[in-house]
This record gives C-alpha cells, structure tokens and sequence, in this order.
C-alpha cells in the first residue's frame, strides 16, 4: 500500500507564529520551498511555525484514528526520542546541552483535518544558546523555560518519505489501520534527517560549519545574507575580538536595508561588547 501524501502549498491550515527568526538585516527573497522570510524584527512571513501551545496532535480528528495516532505515536516516537537524548512527551521533544543549546522536535498536525482525515508534519530546529541570549537582549524579556520549536536558528521540516521535491507534503491519515504505516514513515525520517542532524548540530563546530556552507534548514545565504552573518557572528563572539568576528559584523551592516540601521548597529555594539568581556 502506498503512503498517502498530503501536500500543502498555501499551508493554510496552520498559524503563522515565529518568536525569533533574523534579528539583523538581509534583503530576502523566496526560495524553493521556502517557508516564510526572516525580517529584522525578529517575526517571520508566512512562516507555518507554531508553538507548542497551538500544535495539538491531530486536533479535530475522528476520536479512533486521534487516539490511535497518540498511542501509535507514544509508544514508537517517545522511545526512538530517549534513546537519542530528547526528553518530553508528543507533541515535543527537547535535548539540551550544558552550555544552555536546544534541539527540539515538534509533530504538529493541520488546523485543516477533518472528522475523518488527520494531516501531520514533522518540525525540526536547533537553538544555540548565544541565539537565545541575543533574542533576550532585543525582546526584553525572559527565555521560556521549554524553549519552542519556532524559536530556532536552525530549522527544518521532516516530510513524508514520497513527497515530491517541488512540494510541502503532510502525513495523511484517514482510518485507523493507517497509522503504523504513517508513524513507521515518521520514524524512518527521524532516524534519517532528525535526530542525527540535531545532535551533530549541538556541537558548535559543526553548527558554524553548517552556517559557512549557507544552509541553515529553510534559510540559504544566497537569499539572507544577514542572517548568517549575524548567525557567525553570534557563534564566534564568546571566543574574543577577532577578523572573522569584524568580517562578518561588517556584513551585518552591509547587508541591512535603511530601515534595519539602526537595529544593526545596536547589534554590532552588543556582540562587540560580549566579545570585549569574553576575554
């Protein structure tokens, strides 16, 4: 039996939620398969992220295939996340580092299912910690104890194993003797592009490798450029004042539009003067 494959190219059904995204400059433009654009006041376009808050498991569904699909979900994706280091219950899965870096799974499901179809995907993301102590500084508030998916550098959907390149595919779900086949896809994804990319990118090495190869997930640096000049410059501050640090702060200003000057130069200030301290 083939797997069903729901694709969304509008993502209609979903909230368009980002608590932290591009803090400082870039002029964006759409890519393929983007989803949503970074702006320098830290919200994002069309982005179908959610929080966890909004993200219920198949929510509307039918009462035995929203069940199954829990208890199916619980007893193959729960295990699968202990055994690499990710604590929590579905919908979320978070594993952390000592130096405060998060790497967090969220199985969020469509606004759009109905009474007799369910629609999930897979939402990945990586949030090291000078992104977060940056993303304090300029909101003004506290970092939430569990930090969300959305409030990611590094950010990726996991879509179903048949989806086709030019789409945004969901698991679909419409009985439940379907569910195994779809969470068994699941997993197999997790085990291919989840949890083995999160771990490595909890090391910070491999994170700002990951930035100088311009793939960031959703972001490319051919589309925002500012936005992995600030991801750089965040990762290389804590080491001291250095010209790798100078290059990519230049960048930050040479890449923001009038209107992001003044927040770009805030930015530069800051990073320089956690620099300055870290020696």
């Amino acid at each position: 039996m083939a797997l069903s494959v729901s694709t969304d190219q509008d993502t209609s059904g979903s909230a368009a939620i980002s608590a932290s995204t591009l803090r400082i400059g870039g002029r964006q433009r759409a890519g393929k398969r983007t989803v949503g654009r970074p702006m320098h006041d830290g919200t994002t376009t069309g982005s179908p992220l959610v929080p966890d808050h909004i993200s219920m498991l198949c929510e509307d569904a039918s009462v035995g295939v929203r069940d199954d699909l829990r208890a199916e979900v619980r007893d193959v994706l729960g295990p699968a996340a202990r055994s690499h280091g990710f604590k929590g219950t579905s919908p979320t899965w978070r594993r952390s580092t000592p130096s405060g870096d998060w790497a967090i799974v969220n199985l969020q499901s469509s606004r759009s299912s109905s009474a007799s179809s369910v629609r999930c995907v897979l939402n990945t993301s990586v949030a090291p910690e000078p992104w977060l102590r940056w993303t304090r500084v300029q909101t003004g508030t506290a970092m939430p104890k569990a930090i969300p998916e959305s409030m990611g550098l590094y950010k990726q959907r996991l879509l179903p194993s048949n989806t086709p390149d030019s789409n945004d595919g969901w698991w679909q779900v419409d009985s439940p003797r379907r569910v195994p086949q779809v969470v068994d896809d699941m997993h197999a994804q997790l085990e291919r592009q989840g949890w083995p990319v999160l771990g490595r990118l909890l090391e910070r090495d491999e994170m700002l490798d990951r930035i100088r190869q311009g793939d960031l997930g959703f972001w490319r640096k051919e589309n925002v450029p500012g936005y992995f000049a600030t991801a750089e410059a965040l990762l290389l501050m804590d080491a001291g004042p250095s010209r790798a640090l100078d290059e990519q702060l230049a960048l930050v200003r040479a890449t923001s539009t009038a209107a992001q000057v003044e927040s770009a130069d805030r930015f530069v200030r800051w990073v320089r003067q956690q620099a300055e301290s870290a020696t």
